[in-house]
């Protein structure tokens, strides 16, 4: 009796081992498929262990059974087709039979399309993202959506990269003129500071369609006004003199002048 039940019981475990076996890589297309977004997908694909059914969280059950057929072409290196078919509820037959369908009209549209999404991009220095590439294809007279758009370079991985702006020194201190003493000694405090007593200067930089535009300011400390400025679009000597120039001559300012600069 013992032998027989212990029989029945290496019967019954080998049954659940086998079956753990065949289990194991439909488990692992479930969790890779549900662990990744698919391209010209808005989520990802989820699966309910509770139900045995699969659950739509704006991913690919929810586009149709075009995108699940895309997405087991994509992946039928990894996984075989008839395990992926069970995975994604679509019948291999069906698969199969997508592969020898010609093309539709939407998708040679969106061919057509992608062609000049990839030049826009590019030309843009890959700045443009979807807003802009469709603002251009419809100066181009090329009708498409905006969430098209959005959709083809998604799949095409297209991203609007932010441009890098120059960085641009206002200040050069490797130089061997003669520098001025620190007056000022960062006491930059109004309280007590007289009109015209001391006078800080600087210069910035402002993009504009035309390049950069530089501008030079002369601030009064004590008023905290701005007494003097002057633009360029260039950097030279001659900007900050033309701001002090501005500024003496509408202040007169006494001797004794501070003028603080970098």
């Amino acid at each position: 009796m013992c032998d027989l039940t212990s029989c029945v019981r290496g019967h019954a475990s080998s049954r659940e081992a086998q079956e753990s076996v065949r289990a194991a890589p439909e488990q692992q297309c479930r969790e890779k498929l549900s662990s990744r977004r698919i391209a010209g997908c808005g989520g990802r694909w989820q699966y309910c262990a509770k139900s045995k059914r699969s659950q739509k969280s704006g991913g690919v059950l929810r586009e149709g059974v075009a995108l699940r057929y895309a997405v087991i072409t994509r992946h039928r290196c990894e996984f075989e087709v008839r395990l992926m078919c069970r995975v994604l509820e679509v019948s291999p037959s069906g698969y199969y039979a997508s592969l020898k369908r010609p093309p539709s009209w939407h998708a040679l549209v969106d061919e057509i399309l992608m062609a000049r999404v990839r030049v826009i991009h590019d030309e843009s220095g890959e700045t443009y993202g979807a807003p802009r590439v469709h603002r251009e294809l419809q100066a181009e007279g090329l009708p498409a959506s905006p969430k098209r758009i959005a959709r083809l370079m998604r799949e095409d991985g297209l991203v609007a990269r932010p441009l890098k702006r120059p960085r641009i020194s206002t200040t050069d201190s490797n130089h061997g003129d003669p520098i001025a003493p620190n007056l000022l000694a960062r006491q930059f405090d109004v309280n007590g500071i007289g009109i015209n007593r001391v006078w800080i200067a600087d210069m910035t930089y402002i993009p504009t369609r035309e390049g950069w535009l530089y501008l030079a300011t002369v601030l009064d400390l004590g008023s905290r006004r701005c007494v003097g400025w002057a633009m360029r679009d260039t950097m030279e000597v001659e900007l900050p003199l033309s701001a002090l120039r501005m500024a003496c001559e509408r202040r007169h300012p006494a001797a004794g002048l501070i003028h603080h600069s970098d």
